[in-house]
């Protein structure tokens, strides 16, 4: 996909905390990788990694599903407790949208989403994405669009990335 998405978090069994997004155009799984060992050589703790459901399917490109070439290349670089949580679908947007926004601002009024400003393009995709008016469908712009403005490009996949997060374990 291009851009590639990817937002870290930290989680606990109430809250999410958005720290970090690594956000690369026209990329690879495995280049996407190396920019996440560049940035955490010594990470020593568990890797969780949870995502779009269709990262699990092999296409005629490749010899391994996205999420297999994630794991061993992790692997290759020391980091020897990664796990795939993923589900065997992918949920609707609009309970994905729902989820994230009961984490942002709960019902009781507790907030238990939490999202650091080096996560400049998840903020941005929280900022201007939008329903359709008088529907459950997000706006997301056309090709034309984006051509005008290369910014648009950057809607709608960094909040897949941390929206699968929130809707896997809430």
């Amino acid at each position: 996909v291009d851009p590639m998405c990817w937002v870290l978090a930290h989680k606990t069994d109430e809250k999410s905390f958005f720290f970090d997004e690594i956000v690369i155009e026209n990329t690879t799984t495995a280049k996407a990788c190396d920019e996440f060992y560049r940035r955490y050589p010594n990470h020593k703790g568990k890797i969780i990694i949870n995502g779009d459901a269709s990262g699990d399917n092999r296409s005629c490109t490749s010899e391994f599903t996205n999420y297999v070439i994630m794991k061993k290349k992790l692997a290759s670089f020391g980091y020897s407790d990664v796990d795939i949580r993923i589900k065997a679908f992918n949920p609707p947007i609009k309970n994905r949208v729902a989820a994230f926004n009961a984490k942002i601002h709960s019902a009781d009024g507790n907030i238990k989403l939490y999202i650091s400003p080096k996560c400049e393009k998840l903020l941005y995709n929280i900022y201007n994405l939008r329903y359709q008016e008088g529907s459950s469908k997000i706006e997301l712009p056309t090709f034309h669009q984006i051509k005008q403005s290369k910014e648009l490009k950057f809607l709608m996949h960094p909040f897949d990335a941390a929206s699968y997060l929130i809707d896997f374990y809430w």
